[in-house]
């Protein structure tokens, strides 16, 4: 178990907070999500090498991510 932040442009509000949440919930190996809007960051556990998955989620709903 790992526990990362990924930074994260274009969530404006607790929509996208929402949003990002729901779309990185539902992926294999994650066990938590903690999007924050007015930091640019989202943080993430869950199993040793999540984050590139989690990152290219956070891409496909339209925001720009780096871990």
């Amino acid at each position: 178990m790992e526990e990362y932040s990924l930074e994260v442009t274009g969530m404006d509000c607790k929509s996208c907070e929402c949003t990002v949440r729901e779309e990185v919930t539902g992926l294999r190996g994650v066990s938590s999500v903690y999007p924050d809007a007015q930091a640019d960051e989202v943080t993430v556990s869950g199993e040793l090498g999540t984050s590139e998955r989690v990152r290219q989620a956070i891409i496909k709903i339209g925001y720009e991510a780096e871990v």
